[in-house]
């Protein structure tokens, strides 16, 4: 490495400990008085996007908006980038809603440039904070599952409690009560219906030991693209029952 090279390396260190350092209390908060963003002499924007270090308080926003946009009952795929309602997406828009200010704070220089190398860089963070969230999801889905339990019930929360389980998850910070909480998902089946997918799905992928090296969110997106193809007088019959259903049609 020359002397050129090496105080690249120094100054672009320097700059992110800096960074790091900045006084933001939280991800909605206003940043820091007094600390500029800093330009990097010696540094290409590409070297200042690589060297970015994104702050703890930018990750947990990032998977708090997650753990959100899995409670959106029109939510159409979990890991694909592809899916215009996709989790992805989702957290994208919501991430690029926020406050000009916010994001000259924690995101790298010329992302609100729409610079191909900083959205790229961002993008690729936000898909590492969803798999957080997607895996912590999953053991959420997997209560009381253990491996070889094939047909073996016992303590396992039935799709009520699985449900309230999952939704407090997802809602970190409510304060709702156990009847609280059903009573709001009883109003959503759609809702309660997509937990219920998402479970089955993950047992599935859980149980088959074929299936072990194959993701489960893969599997769900692929199944949710087939079921978008049948007749959607169909799909609504089991989705919302009516009110002269008996209650084996309805989820338990």
């Amino acid at each position: 490495m020359t002397a050129t090279e090496q105080l690249a390396a120094t100054i672009g260190t320097i700059s992110a400990v800096i960074k790091q350092f900045k006084d933001v209390a939280q991800i909605g908060g206003e940043p820091a008085q007094g600390l500029d963003p800093i330009t990097v002499l010696g540094l290409s924007q590409e070297d200042q996007v690589r060297t970015h270090v994104y702050r703890k308080v930018f990750k947990e926003f990032i998977r708090q908006v997650g753990r959100k946009c899995l409670t959106d009952e029109t939510l159409e795929a979990y890991n694909t980038d592809q899916q215009e309602r996709s989790l992805y997406r989702s957290v994208i828009i919501r991430l690029n809603a926020q406050p000009p200010a916010l994001k000259r704070a924690h995101l790298p220089p010329k992302y609100l440039e729409d610079d191909q190398v900083a959205t790229a860089h961002v993008w690729a963070h936000v898909k590492t904070q969803l798999k957080h969230v997607r895996h912590k999801a999953r053991n959420v889905l997997l209560t009381r599952m253990k491996p070889g339990n094939h047909g073996c019930m016992e303590g396992i929360p039935c799709i009520i409690k699985l449900s309230r389980l999952l939704w407090r998850h997802l809602m970190i910070a409510s304060t709702l009560s156990n009847e609280e909480i059903d009573a709001l998902l009883h109003h959503q089946p759609l809702l309660q219906t997509q937990f219920a997918f998402m479970r089955l799905q993950t047992i599935h992928n859980f149980l088959e030991l074929d299936l072990r090296n194959v993701s489960q969110w893969d599997q769900m997106d692929r199944r949710l693209l087939q079921l978008r193809g049948l007749p959607v007088n169909y799909t609504r019959r089991y989705v919302m029952p009516s009110s002269s259903s008996s209650p084996s049609d309805k989820i338990h």
